[in-house]
């Protein structure tokens, strides 16, 4: 069904519209004399907020995908013939949208909880499609169907099917004693149905006899743990686990810690040496939001992949992956952001969305409070830490205190960014989120102040959430593919390099940050900002990195380390184990070589015979590992082991390093989100 509503305009031509007007009346300097002299962001909202062109010009009006019983009903309709023609997987896809689709009937008075009272419709549409789960084997995730078209109010008379197939779901799971207890609420619910009285005898025979089989799995009752609706959306594997982890940042090792430079500004260190494959930093946004297109196959509040979506009780744009997630998402920002979600995305913000969503989940009473206490600073090393010395990831104001670069931006560009909060803050002004007080627009311009700030700061801190869209066949060609944008407060800290020192991956939008080389005690550890060396020019990486207001001076850019093709990958350069300097070339009769900087001559054929025997190891295992033949663990334990030798050895840029950095990436992808296309 359309939207309610068609935005027509976007962020670019709200800045153009209300310019030329502007600038027509010949007010357009005027405007932007007063626009520069604002001191705070709250100013700056509250001047454009006020212009009546403004006002015209942004409308904000209810636009989102509504549901509609009657798109239900055909889709569901349409599932059952494909269910029919045993069609599973359209089946599957049928039934979801009608899910989605069906209405929850009433509205609550106060507009936060949402349509609480459900309709048959999503009850019948949850029945289909536990149908289909359990002909898949999808027996948990059945289950969970089962429950929720019992909850919705599944008619009476048909609710033993429902009671018979989870208890063959609960056999299949080995769980004898909640086996038998379906059956027997199947045969208590067949007295309700509509079938004649030898039907009836026969299917309670059926049941009795399936009675007896459970006996005979009771003694297995415990030994498989059933997985959560969640759990089974899920599309990675466990998320890693920080062995020994940091009282000072939780969300990280006793391994790294922060420290500042006069040139670099706040940074990670290694506070022990690293080895290669350690897990640093396990840390779950702030807040996230997925990219337009993402909103039923990625869950709404956490990015997880969707195998069978949870609707929003308001919308049919959205999906989670438990009822859990679309609880917390309606009482945390969905509540506001639900009716103006096509809006939003249609208006091309960036990272605006996920700046509204992160003032949403602070919460008015918390920003009000906050006004008094944002000048606190809570720790010698700056802002951001608690009360209690604690870089809390959790804690909004840990991600308030991230750079944002105001004072270099443009007039041009702090209009553009001010124009697009306004438009957030008219959203959220039509909702519950600020109280209905006399201080009302005062309050608003404050909320206003907040998004404005982190529409600025976003751009140099959010991290993309990303999922790899697997060929098990042809692992090479899978790629990464950015599913949502989102905040840490941790990983904000990292400095950039074009040839980083660890690499991330996500898990739902929990992000895992390992080290992909050696680090010894003390050095600063470096990420990568989406401009890695070996892909691309000097030049393009600096144009690329301009938007974090600094000029990379990192190890490649200095030198100007060559792109992936001509990168040297037949004569290695060995390393002086005195002083790490490069080695003269090989005496291919001695097998020794002088250090071009402490003079030393060393003699390398154990070390040469050394490299030959792991390069052997290595290209063995990554054939496999490339043509899908060997998993990611087995394949990881000899790719860090080469890995290691090679920087330990030799001297880069060189070839196979990158190699063999680029499948240990592709190992762990794997295990983060992963989407199977094929």
């Amino acid at each position: 069904m359309a939207s309610t509503s068609q935005n027509k305009n976007n962020a670019d031509e709200w800045y153009d519209k209300i310019t030329n007007s502007l600038r027509d009346a010949g007010s357009l300097e005027e405007l932007r004399k007063k626009f520069d002299k604002c001191e705070s962001n709250e100013e700056r909202v509250s001047l454009i907020y006020k212009l009546k062109v403004a006002q015209d010009v942004i409308e904000v009006n209810p636009n989102y995908k509504e549901k509609c019983d009657e798109v239900a009903v055909n889709l569901r309709n349409q599932g059952n013939a494909c269910f029919q023609k045993k069609k599973y997987k359209q089946a599957l896809d049928l039934y979801t949208k009608s899910i989605l689709f069906s209405p929850w009937q009433e509205r609550n008075s106060n507009g936060r909880n949402g349509n609480l009272n459900k309709t048959p419709t999503s009850a019948l549409a949850f029945a289909n499609r536990s149908a289909v789960l359990f002909h898949m084997a999808k027996d948990e995730l059945c289950l969970a169907d089962i429950d929720l078209a019992l909850e919705n109010g599944y008619p009476e008379n048909l609710q033993y099917k429902l009671y018979d197939r989870k208890g063959k779901c609960y056999m299949q799971l080995k769980r004898g004693e909640k086996a038998i207890e379906a059956f027997h609420k199947a045969k208590s619910q067949i007295k309700l149905s509509d079938l004649d009285e030898d039907k009836v005898k026969k299917i309670t025979e059926e049941l009795d006899k399936l009675v007896l089989a459970c006996d005979k799995l009771k003694v297995d009752e415990h030994k498989k743990v059933m997985k959560t609706q969640a759990e089974c959306n899920m599309s990675h594997s466990i998320i890693p686990v920080i062995t020994q982890r940091s009282k000072k940042f939780p969300n990280a090792s006793t391994a790294v810690t922060m420290e500042e430079s006069e040139d670099m500004g706040r940074g990670i260190y290694a506070a022990d040496d690293i080895n290669i494959g350690d897990v640093l930093v396990v840390e779950k946004a702030y807040m996230s939001v997925t990219v337009p297109g993402f909103s039923v196959s990625n869950c709404h509040n956490c990015c997880e992949r969707l195998f069978c979506p949870f609707p929003c009780r308001n919308c049919a744009g959205v999906g989670y992956c438990s009822q859990q997630c679309e609880r917390e998402s309606w009482d945390t920002y969905h509540y506001v952001e639900c009716e103006h979600l096509s809006g939003i995305q249609a208006a091309q913000l960036g990272l605006g969305h996920l700046s509204l969503r992160m003032v949403l989940k602070a919460g008015f009473e918390y920003l009000k409070e906050y006004k008094n206490t944002v000048d606190v600073v809570g720790d010698s090393f700056g802002s951001g830490f608690n009360k209690d010395g604690i870089y809390d990831s959790n804690d909004y104001n840990t991600v308030y205190n991230l750079v944002n670069h105001c004072e270099k931006r443009t007039t041009t560009d702090l209009l553009k960014r001010t124009i697009n909060t306004v438009f957030l803050v008219k959203c959220i002004e039509n909702s519950t989120f600020v109280p209905l007080t006399g201080r009302r627009e005062e309050d608003l311009m404050y909320v206003g102040g907040h998004i404005l700030r982190h529409i600025q700061m976003l751009p140099c801190n959010a991290h993309e959430v990303s999922e790899l869209q697997l060929r098990r066949t042809m692992i090479a060609e899978s790629v990464g593919e950015e599913i949502g944008s989102a905040i840490y407060a941790m990983l904000s800290l990292f400095n950039h390099s074009c040839d980083p020192d660890v690499v991330r991956h996500s898990y739902g939008d929990t992000c895992v940050v390992r080290a992909i080389k050696k680090i010894s005690k003390g050095q600063e550890i470096l990420d990568n900002y989406g401009a890695v060396y070996a892909v691309s020019t000097k030049s393009d990486r600096q144009k690329k990195l301009s938007q974090y207001q600094f000029v990379c001076n990192c190890l490649p850019c200095r030198r100007v380390w060559p792109m992936y093709f001509n990168i040297p990958s037949v004569t290695p350069i060995y390393k002086c184990e005195k002083c790490d300097g490069a080695l003269s070339a090989v005496n291919t009769t001695t097998k020794t070589a002088k250090c071009t900087k402490c003079k030393i001559t060393q003699k390398l054929s154990k070390t040469i015979l050394t490299l030959e025997c792991s390069d052997k190891v290595f290209r063995a295992v990554l054939e496999k590992f490339l043509s899908g033949n060997q998993g990611p663990d087995h394949t990881l334990h000899v790719l860090n082991k080469h890995l290691q030798f090679l920087q330990q050895n030799l001297c880069l840029p060189w070839q196979d390093f990158n190699n063999c950095q680029e499948a240990i990436k592709q190992c762990y992808a794997i295990q983060a989100n992963c989407h199977v296309i094929e």
